[in-house]
């Protein structure tokens, strides 16, 4: 199902007593540049972004990237925090919609 119109969703992902967490976007669906996925590396969104994805920058299906601009690369929709804590807002704009997203992570 797709996800809703002028949404927002953030989701704290913390591990205690690891040096790092690492996320890989396994499916990546957004609409266009208005749906964005940001990834900081910290707790707050004061924290130094890692990653911005747009729906103009990659579509990921099976783990296989079926699009992406000139800009990313693969290892781009791998996501390294450098702490135990890793921040993941998703944003969707307010006319179009795609599947969405899907993120393992692993510590």
């Amino acid at each position: 199902q797709p996800y809703p119109n002028s949404f927002e969703c953030e989701w704290l992902i913390e591990v205690p007593n690891v040096p790092h967490i690492l996320a890989v976007l396994n499916a990546f669906d957004l609409a266009d540049s208005l749906d964005s996925l940001t990834f900081y590396d910290g707790p707050t969104r004061n924290a130094k972004i890692l990653h911005y994805y747009t729906g103009d920058t990659a579509i990921v299906k099976k783990n296989r990237v079926e699009y992406y601009d000139n800009y990313y690369e693969r290892d781009e929709l791998i996501i390294q925090a450098t702490g135990n804590s890793l921040l993941v807002v998703f944003q969707s704009g307010d006319c179009f919609h795609g599947s969405g997203f899907e993120l393992n992570y692993e510590s």
